[in-house]
């Protein structure tokens, strides 16, 4: 059905929805080219599209798992980009020096500012499939930098045309753009993975009839040894005999390890000891259980004789506290009897009844005195 032959009110809504699609193209395609602007300006800043650049180069004997766009390492990060690997000339310098493989890379900025007179190239392998990486290593103190700008324009940026400058003064500059390949770097190459195998595996080949000859000298001494072993074990069979037969026995008998070591007279003699032992234990518990009784007796009788005595002298505290003057009386006594002798003493008729002491008396005996004095 042609458009005239629709209403006036499906023709408005027509045109709507055909400004609705239009728009929505329009919008779909403008987000493509963001998109697709976007990736550019990222794919550029990886590349280093946008920034300063500047060339070194170096020499390999192996190209061996390079390529150009592999990225290029320092300090483990990502600073540029190999850009060209080629063949080097049949000259005899580079045959010489076994330099047969040209590698040209680019490093971005500001990371070439690292890049010194005495930073080298670093051939690395990565994987085990023979791939290998780029990385150059940080100049040191003592070094001068590669790229010299000038007045901060890098359009007239400028390189040290001789990688060891003479006298310590690198004052041979070149313009960096006109510097064909760029800087030259020392390359330190380290065999890929791959290579370390088959090295290794021909080395393994190599000491593989010598380590089988040890392998077969091992195994004839294993046998030998075995063959010794099996004669011992041999010999020792009548003796693990015996000591399953004795380990049996120890099982099932009870008393079986006295009468293995016990013989038949030591047995009895041990039986006598053991019984005259028992005899004397029972004459020692006889005597022991005759002085307990003894003890107890005397015990006995000594709490008896305690009790007289406490008795006693109960009874004398008793007529003492009873005769309250009979201390008194007691002591009249001693003192009129100490008189009546003191008289018979003095009486002529007795005096000689009490003799004087016989001892001697003390002579003191007077030393001469000495006299000092002046005359």
């Amino acid at each position: 059905m042609a458009l005239q032959d629709l209403t006036p009110q499906l023709r408005t809504r027509m045109s709507r929805v055909e400004r609705v699609v239009g728009m929505f193209v329009f919008l779909a395609a403008l987000l493509m080219l963001v998109a697709f602007g976007y990736y550019l300006y990222q794919t550029g800043t990886n590349r280093g599209w946008f920034i300063n650049k500047v060339p070194y180069y170096c020499y390999a004997a192996d190209a061996t798992g390079i390529k150009v766009g592999d990225p290029v390492r320092m300090l483990g990060r990502e600073v540029g980009r190999i850009v060209k690997v080629d063949g080097c000339p049949s000259d005899s310098w580079f045959v010489d020096n076994n330099y047969n493989v040209f590698i040209k890379f680019e490093v971005w900025e500001p990371y070439f500012g690292y890049i010194w007179t005495d930073s080298k190239v670093k051939l690395l392998p990565s994987d085990f499939f023979g791939t290998r990486t780029l990385e150059v290593t940080r100049g040191k103190d003592g070094a001068y930098v590669t790229v010299v700008y000038a007045v901060g324009k890098f359009s007239e940026a400028k390189v040290i045309h001789d990688k060891f400058p003479k006298n310590g003064d690198p004052t041979n500059h070149v313009l960096l753009s006109k510097v064909a390949n760029g800087v030259w770097l020392d390359c330190e190459e380290a065999p890929s993975m791959a290579t370390r195998v088959d090295q290794l595996v021909g080395e393994f080949t190599r000491q593989l009839p010598l380590v089988m000859t040890q392998v077969v000298e091992t195994l004839s001494v294993a046998t030998t040894t075995t063959s010794n072993a099996n004669l011992a074990i041999q010999g020792l069979q009548p003796s693990i005999a015996q000591l399953a037969t004795l380990s049996v026995r120890l099982n099932q008998e009870q008393g079986a390890v006295g009468r293995l070591l016990l013989t038949t007279n030591l047995e009895q003699q041990v039986s006598v000891t053991l019984g005259s032992m028992d005899a004397t234990l029972t004459n020692t518990t006889a005597l022991i259980r005759a002085s307990e009784q003894q003890l107890q007796d005397l015990t006995r009788r000594i709490a008896l004789t305690l009790d007289n005595v406490a008795l006693v002298t109960s009874n004398l505290s008793s007529q003492v506290n009873a005769n309250s003057l009979m201390l008194g009386e007691v002591s009249s006594l001693v003192v009129n009897a100490d008189d009546m002798v003191q008289g018979l003493k003095r009486h002529w008729l007795l005096r000689g009844a009490f003799a004087g002491a016989t001892n001697p008396p003390i002579q003191t005996k007077v030393e001469p005195r000495l006299d000092l004095s002046p005359r």
